[in-house]
């Protein structure tokens, strides 16, 4: 009786496990999938908006590690090579170099107002600004306490000899870029202001950058480049009609003269 029993156990064995390899696996993959979907990427689109509240379209910026062009940012004082350097960053990923930090071929571009003070420059890129605008950032900057406009009011002088010593320097600087004889990119501050996206994609086709339409919209639309876009701020009154005719003379003649050059350039001109 005994040895029967034993029979029918050892001829009915336990059953095998209900899930099989295949479907373990299966299960593995679902989870991992839903770790991802529920937790990795929420952080990471949280984290890159963060990072384009702040103005970093690029989560990194790195070095060249091999030789590329040098390539010159170049505008006089308060005239917009800050917007397109922060853009040059941005949708490159690369460090945007000055003339008192890292230079040369490892950066995507060096900045400065003054050309002789870069080097050896392989191609330029011009930022081309109305004499007005800058000369009001850069006064606006030396003077950090007029958000309303009262230092206008009460040094009107100053606002006057400030201009006159301002545009003398603006035309001297667009003066000597045009004698640099290689590739000259004009980027126009009022078209970076009207259609951005235009010009980053003349800048990723001047520098063979592989265009980001993600980073485009990034540059765009984020908080530093309103900041660029709408500086100098408005005023309650025109700070320009504190300026002497004469002055205002000059500045006009100075402004026609350089947009003939770059026009002239532009079309290849000599």
């Amino acid at each position: 009786m005994t040895y029967r029993i034993i029979r029918r156990i050892h001829r009915y064995p336990t059953s095998k496990s209900l899930i099989t390899e295949a479907e373990r696996y299966c299960f593995c993959i679902v989870c991992l999938l839903l770790i991802f979907l529920v937790v990795i990427l929420p952080t990471i689109v949280i984290y890159l908006s963060v990072l384009a509240g702040k103005g970093n379209c690029s989560y990194y910026l790195g070095y060249y590690k091999r030789q590329t062009p040098v390539t010159a940012i170049l505008s006089p004082p308060g005239c917009g090579s800050d917007w397109v350097s922060y853009i040059l960053q941005q949708i490159s990923g690369y460090h945007v170099g000055s003339i008192n930090d890292r230079t040369g071929a490892s950066v995507i571009a060096v900045e400065s107002s003054h050309l002789n003070l870069i080097g050896h420059v392989d191609r330029a890129i011009v930022v081309v600004r109305d004499p007005y605008e800058c000369i009001r950032v850069t006064y606006d900057q030396r003077k950090p306490d007029i958000s309303f406009g009262t230092y206008y009011l009460d040094h009107s002088d100053s606002w006057n000899e400030y201009a006159v010593s301002a545009i003398t320097s603006w035309e001297k600087l667009y003066i000597n870029y045009l004698t640099f004889t290689g590739p000259i990119l004009f980027v126009h501050h009022s078209n970076l202001k009207s259609d951005i996206r235009s010009e980053m994609h003349r800048l990723t086709k001047f520098l063979d950058i592989r265009p980001d339409i993600g980073k485009f919209r990034c540059v765009s639309y984020n908080s530093k480049s309103l900041t660029y876009k709408y500086t100098p701020g408005k005023m309650y009154f025109d700070p320009y009609k504190l300026l002497k005719p004469t002055v205002h003379q000059m500045m006009n003649v100075s402004k026609t003269t350089i947009m003939k050059l770059i026009n002239q350039r532009m079309r290849g001109r000599k």
